[in-house]
């Protein structure tokens, strides 16, 4: 959760907005909340504008591009946005995160989206809205939706594991996209990917850099996905 005072500076900044950001909490208490604004909408104080939209009407819609600490660009995400700036943690199926994360870019008509109806708990709900996220926007700069003939298909399913359990199986291929070349360097959005779906035990996040396109293999016991779904039920 961010907060801020009347005068926009960030007076609390909790360990989601570290997580999406890069910031940490000392690095960010005390600063102008324009800090994580792309330069465009600094020099037009757009921070200073929703700020006094949402005092005058009691709230403002942020759909913006944001700035996180390591230069990269992205774009409010939908069930992940909505727990950072609220504090608010929901349960959430996994088409549901899936089609807002991509509908926020504008891609939807290139990406196959095929699953079971699968809920998830609050936390690992965040961690694949975060995930499809760094995905979706990486794919559009550099991978298979850079280009008109590019494609993604995501895909999940339940398998049993070897004790016999469900296994949550999350899949995202893209193809015919540029030739893919593994990164020279790990960078905040691929250590965010590897932490895979909220650091649930035995949980697994494995990313292929095949030349024909890029695949991310994300699987978790799903009761552990699960878990916290029952605290966010209504009474």
């Amino acid at each position: 959760m961010i907060v801020t005072d009347r005068a926009g500076t960030i007076t609390d900044w909790n360990t989601g907005a570290e997580t999406i950001f890069g910031w940490t909490a000392d690095e960010m208490r005390g600063s102008d909340a324009s800090r994580f604004y792309t330069p465009e909408d600094r020099e037009t104080d757009r921070a200073g504008l929703e700020m006094r939209r949402s005092l005058a009407e009691g709230s403002a819609v942020d759909e913006r591009w944001h700035i996180r600490k390591d230069g990269v660009r992205f774009s409010a995400l939908g069930k992940a946005h909505d727990v950072l700036m609220t504090g608010r943690k929901d349960a959430a199926s996994v088409e549901e995160i899936v089609r807002s994360t991509v509908a926020l870019l504008g891609e939807g008509a290139r990406v196959a989206i095929a699953g079971p109806q699968v809920e998830l708990g609050a936390s690992a709900a965040l961690s694949l809205a975060l995930i499809c996220h760094e995905l979706a926007t990486n794919a559009s700069k550099y991978g298979a939706l850079s280009v008109d003939a590019g494609q993604v298909t995501v895909q999940w399913q339940i398998e049993t594991d070897a004790a016999g359990k469900p296994l949550f199986v999350f899949e995202w291929q893209e193809s015919d996209g540029p030739v893919v070349t593994p990164p020279t360097r790990r960078g905040f959005g691929t250590r965010l990917i590897e932490v895979g779906l909220s650091g649930a035990f035995g949980a697994e996040a494995r990313l292929d850099y095949a030349p024909s396109g890029l695949r991310c293999r994300l699987t978790g016991p799903l009761s552990e996905l699960q878990s916290d779904r029952a605290n966010n039920e209504p009474e």
